[in-house]
């Protein structure tokens, strides 16, 4: 059983470069036979990962191939690297080892967003409309405070003998429902200032124009 460990780059999203190291614990028994002959895994490794394989030194050991060692070291290169939704073919079996993992995958990292379809013009249109309901909204609100305000100044009138308009009593005492119905009134009012036809009468232009 192999036992080590795997020290990589963290989560990017660069799809052709790869930079890591792993490290094989050797046991005793794989430490007296490298000693003697190159060690198979090794070989392995090396051929994989197409480059030199480095053994560390401990106790003062030489740093040679033959000399005994607690550890292997491999570089890690993009070659030995499957990213996420590739296949292998050709192959009976392969062991590996899961570096990343959801949205640390390099091609989840590479996602980006859609990108919007919406015309330029249409999106300055859409801009103007939103800008026009707020107008529409602040001058419905203004002219329902100003109707109540002025059938409370005319009611007032009315009550001290003066000349008003006595019959928006009922306004009054309405309350709430009164509001909303100056409210809606005043929305049905100011309706004509939102352009419906606009987007109707630019699709006919962009179909008259495509002819």
């Amino acid at each position: 059983m192999l036992h080590g460990e795997v020290q990589y780059e963290l989560p990017n999203d660069r799809l052709y470069t790869f930079v890591g190291a792993m490290t094989l614990k050797l046991s005793p028994e794989e430490r007296r036979r490298s000693a003697l002959e190159p060690d198979p895994s090794a070989a392995t490794l090396e051929a994989s990962a197409g480059s030199t394989t480095m053994r560390n030194p401990t106790n003062g050991a030489g740093s040679s191939t033959g000399s005994a060692s607690d550890s292997l070291v491999s570089p890690i290169g993009p070659e030995n690297v499957l990213l996420r939704g590739c296949k292998l073919s050709s192959c009976a079996h392969a062991i590996g080892l899961v570096l990343f993992t959801g949205n640390d995958t390099k091609l989840m990292k590479n996602q980006r967003h859609a990108p919007s379809k919406v015309s330029n013009v249409y999106s300055k249109l859409n801009r103007l409309i939103f800008m026009i309901f707020l107008v529409q909204l602040v001058l419905i609100i203004v002219s329902t405070v100003a109707f109540f305000l002025y059938t409370a100044q005319a009611v007032d009138l009315a009550q001290g003998g003066s000349a008003g308009y006595w019959y928006l009593d009922s306004v009054l005492e309405g309350g709430t429902g009164a509001s909303v119905v100056s409210f809606v009134t005043f929305l049905i009012l100011y309706n004509n200032l939102v352009p419906i036809s606009l987007y109707v009468s630019l699709d006919i232009i962009k179909v008259t124009q495509a002819k």
